[in-house]
């Protein structure tokens, strides 16, 4: 049952984009299928429950922000069932690409090139929704 005060916070979370962290806890693993089941948690080192005026909300430590207890739970129901999938890193070896790199870091520090350009590849996939009344996630898990 959605209450009056459910409605407002509603029309708040929507005026604006926000960002979840999760933890992933592994409930059970089946070797012979592959299949995994986790649960997601509120990542801890970037939320924690606390109550308001009698009220459960998370707090984001992080963009010091409050969402109502129900916004989670809701955003957790559409997600189940849903499949998740493995992205694994591009970099197989973080120490050895960053000394790779290192020469062009110098240069750009020291002013001798410019900074390099960088394009969000989802940004414009995103902007192109600016219209429509679409609502989803998208959930990356380190």
């Amino acid at each position: 049952m959605k209450n009056e005060n459910n409605a407002k916070d509603d029309s708040i979370m929507r005026k604006f984009s926000f960002r979840m962290d999760f933890v992933t806890k592994n409930v059970s693993f089946d070797e012979k299928s592959g299949k995994f089941t986790g649960m997601l948690e509120p990542d801890p080192r970037r939320y924690e429950w606390t109550e308001i005026d009698g009220k459960r909300y998370l707090y984001d430590k992080f963009d010091n922000r409050y969402f109502p207890e129900h916004i989670y739970f809701d955003f957790l129901k559409q997600c189940a069932g849903k499949a998740g999938y493995f992205q694994p890193p591009k970099i197989d070896n973080s120490t050895a690409y960053i000394k790779s790199r290192l020469p062009f870091i110098t240069n750009m520090l020291m002013g001798l090139t410019g900074l390099p350009t960088f394009k969000d590849k989802s940004e414009e996939f995103l902007q192109s929704l600016s219209t429509d009344k679409l609502e989803f996630v998208i959930l990356s898990l380190d």
